[in-house]
């Protein structure tokens, strides 16, 4: 619950006192996991690593991790039915796998495949400039490589960019294809807590850089071979970078009556651009921007010991999927912006979300009751 403390007469208690063997810490943990699953086919392949070094002193704190993970994966996503006439008392029944039956996917067992490999990087930093002012930052980067792979039958060649390679662009192809993915993400967060007497004001915000790589290749083509490892049927690039800022305070008007305000500024900006590439003759060029402000405030009243309440009024807003806003498979899907090709800032034509939100909470002798 919030606005439960007055701020009188606080202080922050050194790291050292949370934290009392200061000094460096050091730790590691590898995961290596094989399973061939229940069901038919769907078998995963699983290594992870942790590494976590920490140091601590009296009036700071500094953690520092690295995360990697990699899996291979083969699809199971669609479950058994008696509506398609399987028994689900049969064991073996139940373990059938439609991704890995190969009469369905040109004679592969485990052609059909999520492979994926990630890291995490992050710094963490506390530290307590005074006994009335204290600072928190972080600073993240994330990267992301891999794909699905997938056989497809009586493809269009078309579609694939397929028609030099096999020299016909009528005849309908067998075809084994990868829908890469090639993302980084870097950011921070922050906050400063400030104390006074009758107020604990907080201020902070974020700022955020995503980018990634969107194509699909063709692994391979039945009677035809491989197109090589240049080939690309799509090929699209995305970058979004946000920052906000935030401000709060909790106000103690006296030892029962409590007030909370604060307001948020964020803004995003989102590019997307494709390459001319297969039947894309018309790739997407184009930025949208937006900016959004928020606000909260709330009171709290404790009328005695076994009775209180609050009440607080909020806005908050939020953006368009991108996958609202265009479909990178499928180029006849006009994007829904006002100009898609000129490379420039243009509006969307889906608007965003916003929300308006009225809570209040009754606390009766322990018990809570609440209401929107």
């Amino acid at each position: 619950m919030p606005l439960m403390h007055r701020a009188e007469n606080v202080r922050f208690p050194d790291v050292g006192d949370l934290f009392p063997e200061n000094g460096v810490s050091v730790s590691f943990r590898f995961s290596d996991l094989n399973s061939s699953g229940y069901r038919i086919g769907s078998g995963t392949e699983q290594k992870s690593a942790h590494l976590s070094v920490q140091w601590t002193q009296s009036r700071h704190k500094t953690h520092a991790e690295y995360l990697w993970g990699h899996e291979k994966t083969n699809f199971s996503w669609d479950g058994v039915s008696p509506q398609y006439g399987f028994d689900l008392n049969d064991m073996d029944e139940r373990r059938y796998n439609f991704y890995a039956d190969t009469s369905y996917h040109g004679g592969y067992s485990d052609v059909n495949q999520d492979v994926f490999t990630q890291s995490v990087a992050m710094i963490n930093h506390t530290h307590i400039l005074r006994e009335d002012l204290k600072l928190y930052a972080s600073l993240y980067h994330i990267g992301g490589e891999g794909y699905y792979r997938q056989f497809k039958a009586d493809s269009d060649p078309v579609a694939y960019n397929l028609t030099d390679f096999i020299g016909n662009d009528s005849m309908e192809v067998d075809l084994i294809r990868r829908k890469w993915l090639d993302n980084r993400y870097t950011g921070g967060i922050y906050h400063l807590n400030y104390l006074l007497p009758a107020h604990m004001i907080t201020v902070g915000g974020d700022f955020r850089f995503y980018g990634s790589g969107h194509f699909g290749e063709v692994a391979y083509v039945e009677d035809h071979g491989s197109p090589g490892d240049d080939h690309r049927y799509y090929n699209n690039t995305t970058r979004k970078s946000s920052y906000s800022f935030y401000a709060r305070d909790l106000i103690t008007i006296n030892e029962n009556l409590f007030i909370q305000a604060g307001i948020r500024y964020l803004s995003h900006r989102f590019l997307v651009r494709q390459d001319t590439v297969g039947n894309v003759t018309m790739p997407y060029h184009f930025i949208l921007p937006y900016d959004f402000l928020d606000g909260r405030v709330g009171l709290r009243y404790n009328v005695s010991d076994q009775l209180s309440g609050f009440i607080s009024l909020s806005t908050s807003k939020r953006e368009p999927s991108s996958n609202d806003i265009y479909d990178d498979g499928d180029p006849t899907v006009m994007a829904a912006v006002e100009d898609p090709y000129g490379g420039n800032v243009t509006e969307p034509l889906i608007k965003h979300e916003s929300l308006t939100d009225l809570d209040g909470v009754l606390i009766i002798s322990g018990k809570t009751c609440v209401w929107e």
